[in-house]
């Protein structure tokens, strides 16, 4: 049965192609458009631009302005796109703040760990130097074990002081002997008063004498 075939003797239609010819026409535009103006043939996520592209319009929808379903889809599109553009940017300085704080807590730890190192290292040091001194200078004389009095010494100190008051012999008058003489030599002299006081009145008047 006979079938029909279409043989290409273009390559035309090769998607490889099509892609080498887009990328020589962009070199060759960029050739003359100003750095801020270039394009880019690859679409915006080849390119890693977080960007939603715009459709095609056609002549028709351009000549119906924004009464053009298409015309209006690609107005909200780019508004879209300054909004996230505007979004990206205020990311990007905060993440730039970020890595600048980071950076700055590291050199701050970097510093408090040197000083530190160093607080540690002065220490260190006055210890040894402390140390050096402390072996230059001259031991003290040793001072005479004095002997540490107890319980039991104590109480013989006690005891013996006791005994030698106990061999003492005390004074007369402390003694009941003593009293009893004191008293008997108070009488007497009591006596001997009353004696004498009866003479010298019996003398002024005249009488016997006893």
């Amino acid at each position: 049965m006979w079938k029909r075939t279409t043989e290409s003797y273009t390559d035309w239609n090769d998607r490889s192609n099509a892609e080498q010819w887009r990328a020589n026409w962009a070199e060759s535009c960029n050739t003359y458009l100003k750095p801020e103006d270039k394009i880019d043939h690859r679409s915006y996520e080849r390119q890693g631009v977080e960007q939603v592209p715009t459709i095609h319009e056609g002549h028709v929808a351009r000549e119906m302005g924004e009464r053009s379903e298409r015309v209006q889809t690609n107005k909200d599109i780019k508004t879209g796109n300054a909004e996230m553009a505007g979004i990206s940017a205020v990311l990007a300085k905060v993440q730039e703040e970020a890595r600048n704080l980071r950076q700055r807590i590291v050199d701050l730890i970097e510093l408090m760990k040197k000083r530190a190192e160093e607080k540690a290292e002065a220490k260190r040091v006055a210890e040894v130097k402390r140390q050096a001194e402390q072996s230059a200078r001259p031991a003290p004389a040793p001072r005479s074990a004095e002997p540490t009095p107890n319980v039991a010494d104590n109480f013989l100190q006690k005891l013996n002081a006791d005994k030698a008051k106990r061999a003492k012999p005390e004074p007369l008058e402390k003694s009941v002997a003593g009293d009893f003489l004191q008293k008997l030599n108070a009488d007497r002299s009591k006596k001997q008063a009353h004696k004498d006081r009866e003479q010298t009145v019996n003398h002024d008047q005249g009488g016997p004498e006893l």
